[in-house]
């Protein structure tokens, strides 16, 4: 039963954010001055089977606390004040002196906000010094509202007895001690036991039983100020520019093809094409670098639909749409930086960048800048092509095409072009590569390659370095 009461005091009110919930847990085995702290967030199913398959057998010689705050986050992003809800205020009231004033008081107070608002507060012993009270919530609220509710209400206790309410509860990421678990300190032990309501233990505590607070029917008053506003940064576009949205796939799989995909999503990529699976972080960062290029929510969630061994359309599209910001606290996720991809142990190459989208914009210098620093040793009639076509990538016969819309081009002429390009490639001047059979496979700068049998196109890349 004890087991039981943990995971509804875990779950909380809201039933039906059973399945999506988090909420932190910390806990330290033996007395907290000499044992050791920990602190993990679980979702529902994580607390059951990791914590509580762990510890379940040691409850009553652990110090447990929970998050007074949740968020439901399929991605596992973690805590953040930005995610954060609240599905119950808590207060401490303390009294080194006089513990048992400190437990009246709470009880004197829960019973006035009771009959006042109609509501069913939880008062529970912290063990030693005083006494907890926890208001249920019957709707969720997010930090700036829990702050305006955690305030609104300590009002309604007299003003010489607030010195006794630990002000530090008022802490967006705040453990509290769960109820009717052990206080272990040095000199001894002591439950905290519930003593308001009475009669709730492990076994007849139910969320039902409360009656929770509606944070709707509260008004209270926030003092806005206005923005000064920000002058604007016009930058004026050259029109002749190329942008990165004009150069990517409509198939986001296809970026696996491109110079300019950091090597990392590239990885991401391959592994999701060929084994159909990838862990948290890297699915994390694919979809928020798709989003940095302007994938639309259905092609990213196509891409998973098409790759993923696990993918479940309900839970993929939720998950995509919140890193889009569109769903949950509507937060404008950004892809990691090249540093905390290392620290996660998902960066596969020193790129010399500090972000992967600085990789990506230095591999996609505009037309108009490619243009400007092309070697001088380039002919100019391949300048005059690239000025002309605006293709970044070209074989053989996209140049012959132009060159004979430009003036008749003989037999000789054309060898002469033959080798001068199959030159500066050697040379490292202009990029190639060559397609068989359907795929992309390096040829290498300044490599002789002998080519399939297969048929191959050669195709030679405007020099983006």
């Amino acid at each position: 039963m004890v087991v039981d009461f943990l995971i509804s005091w875990f779950v909380g009110p809201f039933k039906n954010t059973t399945d999506l919930i988090m909420r932190e847990v910390g806990w330290c085995v033996g007395p907290l001055k000499s044992g050791v702290f920990s602190r993990e967030f679980f979702n529902v199913e994580g607390f059951k089977w990791r914590w509580l398959g762990r510890y379940s057998g040691q409850i009553s010689n652990i110090n447990i606390f929970m998050g007074v705050g949740f968020w439901v986050d399929p991605n596992y992003l973690g805590p953040s004040k930005e995610v954060m809800r609240y599905d119950r205020l808590v207060y401490d009231f303390d009294s080194e002196v006089d513990p048992e004033k400190a437990v009246e008081v709470a009880l004197n107070y829960s019973l006035h906000i009771s009959n006042k608002y109609g509501i069913t507060p939880i008062v529970f012993r912290s063990g030693f010094k005083g006494a907890h009270v926890v208001i249920p919530l019957s709707k969720p609220t997010d930090w700036e509202g829990y702050q305006l509710l955690w305030n609104y209400f300590l009002k309604e206790l007299p003003k010489e007895f607030r010195s006794l309410v630990d002000m530090n509860m008022l802490q967006w990421n705040r453990l509290d001690r769960v109820p009717l678990t052990w206080n272990i300190k040095e000199g001894g032990k002591a439950l905290a036991k519930i003593i308001y309501p009475e009669g709730l233990d492990h076994k007849t505590f139910s969320w039902d039983k409360l009656r929770g607070l509606d944070p709707t029917n509260i008004t209270v008053y926030k003092v806005v100020l206005p923005e000064i506003p920000k002058p604007k940064k016009v930058v004026k576009e050259n029109n002749n520019s190329l942008k990165i949205r004009d150069l990517i796939p409509e198939d986001p799989i296809k970026l696996v093809d491109y110079d300019f995909t950091p090597p990392c999503v590239k990885k991401w990529l391959c592994e999701l094409r060929d084994t159909g699976d990838l862990d948290h972080y890297e699915r994390v960062n694919l979809v928020l670098f798709l989003k940095a290029l302007d994938y639309g929510v259905d092609k990213v969630v196509d891409l998973f639909r098409k790759y993923a061994k696990d993918f479940k359309e309900n839970i993929t599209k939720y998950q995509v749409e919140y890193l889009f910001g569109l769903r949950g606290c509507r937060k404008d996720w950004k892809l990691y930086s090249c540093a905390k991809l290392k620290e996660l142990g998902i960066c596969v190459s020193d790129c010399g960048v500090k972000h992967p989208l600085a990789y990506l914009r230095k591999h996609t210098k505009t037309h108009h800048e490619v243009l400007t620093e092309l070697p001088r040793s380039l002919p100019p009639e391949l300048i005059e092509f690239f000025n002309d076509t605006r293709l970044v990538e070209f074989t053989y016969e996209d140049f012959r095409n132009w060159l004979e819309s430009k003036r008749v081009v003989n037999a000789s002429e054309w060898h002469h072009w033959e080798r001068t390009l199959r030159k500066l490639a050697e040379e490292g001047l202009l990029g190639r590569k060559f397609l068989v059979g359907g795929e992309w496979v390096d040829y290498g700068s300044g490599k002789v390659v002998k080519p399939p049998s297969k048929e191959v196109r050669f195709y030679f890349l405007l020099p983006l370095r």
